[in-house]
């Protein structure tokens, strides 16, 4: 949702939000558009050059993406909330925590075993396209449901992203406790009864 979430609002509805909701002009969106792509690039630099120092300082990979996750639901939550009050620097912020989220790909190539992989990030990437699309997709008949049902633009858009977010927020939690160890189940026979 998170890696899928983004690709679907960047490719699509960020232009949209910063029209219906920031009430930005084309030359302020491009303006946006341009700063939100060029912290992709540094976030994905950051990822790049920053992750192996952090799990050689004791983090690992799953601590990271953990705290990347909840740190994409924030700022999207804050995207949502203080839209149209010209807070497009949130964006770019998005821009910039979303690339460490592909780290996903290695903590699902180190969980499998050596030969499984491949497959697995190819799912993952498919997953994460179709997720994309689909997402895409949907959001648009949410917004237009939302207006059809007599909400102005700004409501249809606020309302729709709120609805991904709490989608992502509930993934979030999720990881957290998926990731949890399960205690053990003892039978009769390991507890000594009958």
């Amino acid at each position: 949702l998170s890696i899928g979430g983004f690709m679907a609002v960047q490719g699509l509805w960020v232009s949209r939000w910063m029209t219906e909701v920031e009430g930005f002009g084309r030359a302020q969106i491009a303006q946006q558009l341009t700063w939100l792509n060029a912290a992709m690039i540094a976030g994905c630099l950051f990822m790049g050059f920053m992750t192996t120092p952090l799990i050689r300082r004791g983090f690992t990979e799953a601590r990271i993406l953990e705290v990347i996750a909840i740190a994409f639901v924030v700022v999207f939550a804050a995207i949502n909330l203080l839209g149209g009050q010209g807070q497009g620097w949130l964006w770019a912020l998005l821009a910039f925590v979303y690339p460490t989220s592909n780290i996903s790909y290695t903590i699902l190539t180190r969980s499998l075993p050596l030969a499984l992989s491949g497959r697995a990030n190819t799912a993952l990437n498919l997953a994460a396209f179709v997720g994309a699309f689909g997402l895409q997709w949907g959001m648009g008949i949410l917004v237009d449901a939302l207006r059809a049902l007599g909400w102005d633009a700004e409501a249809a858009y606020r309302g729709t992203f709120a609805l991904l977010m709490a989608l992502q927020a509930a993934a979030v939690a999720w990881m957290f406790v998926a990731g949890r160890p399960r205690p053990a189940v003892l039978t009769g026979s390991e507890t000594g009864g009958n």
